[in-house]
């Protein structure tokens, strides 16, 4: 996705259905995975009024749309749109274009401290938990049932969370082709140095301080209310300084982290 799709992109989750151009509704559709009905919304001009008014029998006789699954996914996204006034976030950038402070802060939370970030989404953002659940279920399951797959996924979530972290953004590396790949190779970074710290403190057990650990978790939990709770005043230039800086320039620094473990050992 290029630039200027980021910005169509930003532009649809927060213009009101009714202002929606042609054009608008053209893209719309093909965020939905069903381009190939494209040329027929647009030989229709389908606005957003046009759209909001649609019924399945519309979709069916008007724009050639028989297949039932197809009718389904427009219908069900669709009433979303007529309920909120603008399209569903279903991608980082649509994330972070609606809740652009929330979204820095759980890329932060979910990169330095993974497991308190997802007792934070379990315990106060049902949609977001349910969000990152499912998708994982959608690109990942690989024919595992739901109950085995969801057994090993809460393992992985608590004891190794930046690789759970990293088979959830797999799922967008067609839709975010750079972006998904520095973010995986954050992960991949994170989950070596939580390896060689698990080694060390097999090696030397005395020397960890375990009291310290536990102290600093409840810290950063105690953090994690103070920031959420303010973070939304931060200037939005800062927010997104800070957001790219995570998502861009992150690696290089864990990178130099594992280096310097690797000379000290």
């Amino acid at each position: 996705m290029n630039i200027l799709s980021f910005s169509e992109v930003d532009l649809l989750v927060k213009k009101p259905l009714m202002r929606w151009t042609v054009d608008d509704v053209s893209n719309w559709i093909k965020d939905l995975g069903l381009e190939d009905y494209q040329p027929n919304f647009e030989q229709q001009r389908v606005n957003g009024r046009m759209l909001s008014e649609m019924s399945r029998d519309d979709l069916e006789s008007m724009l050639g749309m028989y297949n039932i699954l197809h009718q389904k996914m427009v219908m069900q996204a669709l009433n979303y749109t007529k309920e909120h006034g603008v399209k569903q976030p279903t991608n980082l950038w649509e994330y972070k274009a609606v809740y652009n402070w929330y979204t820095t802060f759980m890329l932060y939370a979910m990169g330095h401290t993974p497991r308190l970030a997802m007792m934070y989404l379990y315990k106060y953002d049902e949609h977001g938990f349910d969000f990152y659940k499912e998708t994982l279920m959608d690109c990942q399951r690989n024919g595992t049932d739901n109950q085995t797959f969801w057994l090993w996924g809460y393992i992985g979530m608590a004891i190794f969370p930046n690789y759970a972290n990293a088979k959830f953004v797999m799922c967008f590396t067609e839709l975010h082709y750079w972006t998904s790949r520095f973010v995986m190779l954050s992960c991949a970074c994170r989950f070596v140095l939580e390896i060689m710290t698990i080694v060390g403190a097999i090696q030397n057990p005395t020397q960890v301080d375990v009291s310290g650990m536990l102290i600093e978790s409840v810290l950063m939990a105690a953090l994690y209310y103070v920031v959420g709770s303010i973070w939304w005043i931060v200037p939005t230039i800062i927010r997104d300084a800070l957001f790219y800086a995570e998502v861009y320039f992150s690696p290089a620094f864990y990178f130099r982290d594992i280096c310097r473990r690797l000379l000290r050992s």
